[in-house]
């Protein structure tokens, strides 16, 4: 088998780290697959037992005290070095990195392999540095995969000719209940770019119409304490719940009557694809990704980015619409076959295939 290697960040938690793990897990009956991680040796997934694990901190930790320390004031440089040495010794057909770090070390240190860097965010509303350093690692690249035709679109044209794009690979087993619970929920890290913020103020202008239904937040992040406190306001009643991510997510959410994401922008949400296949009714905010898997009003409902009264109209039109909900998460399990982790696998054996 052809030998595969992939470059990340870490595997301590995140959507590109979850799609990595996925994507290892699914190729490794086909390839000898490796699993690189520039930080932090903590883990909240777990690939197939197949995948060899190689991290940059269990390297590190094998050296002097005086060696680590000068590792560290070199800053980036001694993980350049040492993801040659790691290709050198791996060999990969092909070596597929994400986010922004490892792209750039993937590009810039060639052994002969067919090095794709993969575009996980929205650059253009990042912008500043980040914008810079995903050009130059997708400059260097020999291919360039992008989850959606918005960010695909907003690179030079050189670029664009040796790119791609692939969606995220979803699988769930879970679908969701016949018998519904007044519940809107969500799910995601509690960041700025989630915007939960804007979903509070909005379910709590729907509730005055609808004092029954709960929003449920699920995840965990540096904002939690902020959210808790606009949560405790007289006027929600305790009916805001911010829930700490568990691996049951799609058992706890099942029987809710929605799912919003309020992002102000992604790359593309898995959450999002998650809650589609199992078959929940989903509104979004009209992001990159989100507005190609999802065909307002027919498999769900797009709302302009940071408008709380298009969320909060949003939300009582399926709230009242029982039909509407039925029929829109009926069109959001048949068009999610678009991502199926079996479909998504096939696109990148062809991509691998055809250039290694």
């Amino acid at each position: 088998m052809k030998n595969l290697m992939f470059i990340v960040s870490s595997l301590a938690g995140g959507g590109a780290e979850r799609v990595t793990v996925n994507l290892c897990s699914a190729l490794c009956a086909r390839y000898d697959v490796t699993l690189v991680t520039l930080f932090s040796n903590a883990d909240s997934y777990t690939p197939d037992k197949r995948v060899k694990i190689v991290r940059y901190s269990d390297y590190v930790q094998k050296k002097p005290w005086i060696i680590r320390k000068a590792m560290k004031a070199a800053g980036y440089l001694p993980r350049f070095i040492w993801v040659r040495s790691v290709k050198k010794a791996v060999k990969p057909a092909a070596t597929v990195s994400m986010l922004s770090l490892p792209n750039i070390i993937n590009a810039a240190v060639s052994c002969g392999d067919f090095r794709i860097v993969s575009e996980r965010a929205d650059p253009e509303v990042i912008g500043g540095r980040y914008m810079r350093y995903a050009r130059l690692a997708m400059e260097g690249a020999d291919h360039v995969v992008f989850q959606s035709k918005r960010v695909q679109n907003m690179f030079p044209h050189r670029i664009q000719r040796k790119s791609s794009v692939i969606l995220n690979p979803v699988a769930v087993e879970v679908r969701a209940s016949e018998q519904k619970e007044k519940r809107i929920v969500t799910a995601g890290r509690l960041t700025d770019q989630k915007n939960h913020r804007l979903l509070i103020r909005a379910f709590a202008r729907f509730s005055e119409s609808h004092p029954d239904h709960v929003l449920e937040i699920y995840g965990s992040g540096p904002l939690k304490e902020d959210l808790e406190i606009m949560s405790a306001a007289p006027e929600l009643s305790g009916r805001v719940r911010l829930i700490e991510f568990s691996h049951d997510l799609h058992e706890r959410i099942r029987s809710a009557e929605m799912f919003v994401l309020s992002s102000d922008f992604e790359g593309l949400s898995n959450a999002l694809l998650e809650a589609m296949m199992m078959g929940l009714p989903c509104i979004s905010t009209d992001c990159a990704g989100s507005d190609e898997v999802i065909i307002s009003m027919k498999n769900g409902i797009l709302v302009p980015a940071g408008d709380e009264e298009a969320l909060k109209e949003a939300m009582t039109r399926l709230a009242d619409d029982a039909e509407l909900r039925e029929r829109i998460a009926d069109e959001a399990q048949k068009s999610s076959q678009r991502f199926h982790a079996d479909t998504v696998t096939d696109q990148w054996i062809k991509l691998i295939e055809e250039n290694s």
